[in-house]
């Protein structure tokens, strides 16, 4: 008896790949959902930025920082979490509000579904991702460390309800 385990393992119809690979649908279902976060990752960003603007430009008091940041996307999260933004924003000195004003974030994509082995998932409850590297460089981060990481870590982590709303059905 022959047996053709490149056919069993490799046929994209009725092999073991076809039954671990991603659809067309899956992949342009997970890309579209990436390109979201990211646009939502940059709009937040803009937002933020806008009031380090306002800070530097109107000589912002810290309750008017909090006014402003509460009418942008910030407003998802906590009312700590606001409170610590708008500080954060407000003592920033001008070197660091200077380089936080110009900040862009930029993304890359790693992981497995950058190198086309993600799996679908074996049992249900598991679910699918990309792991999509959010980048700042390193200026906002060398004159004020701790702001820029409290910041990075509110602005793009801490705002699950915002990154929660539908988008995709």
């Amino acid at each position: 008896m022959h047996w053709d385990l490149n056919n069993y393992y490799s046929n994209n119809m009725d092999g073991l790949i076809s039954k671990l690979k991603l659809s067309k649908t899956e992949s342009t279902k997970l890309k579209e959902l990436r390109q979201i976060v990211r646009e939502r990752t940059r709009d937040v960003f803009k937002e933020a930025r806008a009031v380090a603007a306002d800070v530097k430009k109107h000589t912002l008091t810290l309750e008017g920082v909090r006014l402003k940041l509460g009418q942008t996307n910030v407003r998802y999260l906590s009312t700590a979490d606001q409170a610590e933004v708008a500080r954060l924003i407000f003592e920033m000195d001008d070197d660091a509000r200077n380089d936080f004003i110009n900040l862009q974030p930029r993304f890359w994509t790693q992981g497995s579904f950058q190198y086309d082995t993600l799996n679908k998932p074996f049992q249900p409850g598991q679910e699918m991702d990309i792991d999509d590297g959010t980048y700042m460089p390193m200026t906002v981060f060398e004159s004020e460390p701790r702001i820029g990481h409290t910041l990075l870590l509110l602005l793009v982590v801490d705002l699950p309800l915002y990154f929660q709303t539908p988008v995709i059905t």
